[in-house]
């Protein structure tokens, strides 16, 4: 995630573009209904991938709520919350389905930063509040789905194994090592079988 931290700085640049547009979807938390804002990733030809959406409130104590959709887990995701005033701090959360239980929850620094990153499926919703009315800005970063290489085979194939630098110019390939521990144990048990045999013609010579 540390390549996806200086493109929070290069979003929060272009904040005065933002414009809030809600769709005015309720949603139930216990007995109290939220109004929850749409927030519409969309691509910028100043960001060179990824999807970003810029936002700007006033906090209160009950807060903003925001959610994001369509999210494939291989995507990562950065948020970025911002308080016009630092010595206002905010709080956001980030919530996977109840607004009662957040999965996370951070409050601005003494700059007024707050970072997140993570990734998850399906969506994520967001809330955003202060103990007193303060303005912010928040950023949203979508990124491009990361694909994984493919893992290594579990057997490699003899085919494949390295020509022996010994045997420059030769044919065939580098014996594998089991083969070299099997050749040093037998050499092993020839040495031990002729010792046993020499000490044992030594001690008939002696009887005799």
């Amino acid at each position: 995630m540390n390549a996806v931290r200086p493109l929070l700085a290069v979003l929060l640049a272009a904040l005065w573009l933002a414009a809030a547009a809600p769709s005015i979807a309720q949603a139930g938390d216990g007995d109290q209904v939220r109004t929850v804002y749409d927030i519409e990733l969309k691509e910028d030809v100043r960001i060179a991938t990824g999807k970003s959406a810029f936002l700007k409130g006033t906090a209160t104590p009950y807060g903003h709520q925001f959610q994001v959709e369509g999210i494939a887990l291989d995507q990562p995701i950065s948020v970025g919350l911002y308080a016009v005033d630092p010595a206002r701090p905010l709080r956001i959360r980030v919530v996977k389905d109840s607004f009662g239980e957040p999965v996370r929850e951070v409050q601005t620094d003494a700059q007024g930063r707050a970072e997140l990153y993570f990734r998850t499926y399906d969506g994520f919703k967001l809330w955003v509040s202060a103990a007193e009315p303060s303005d912010y800005q928040l950023v949203v970063w979508l990124g491009e789905k990361i694909v994984a290489p493919p893992p290594p085979p579990a057997a490699i194939p003899a085919s494949e194994y390295a020509a022996d630098p010994a045997n420059a110019g030769a044919t065939g390939t580098r014996r594998p090592l089991w083969k070299h521990g099997l050749g040093a144990a037998l050499l092993l048990v020839l040495v031990a079988s002729a010792a046993f045999f020499l000490r044992r013609n030594r001690s008939s010579r002696e009887v005799a």
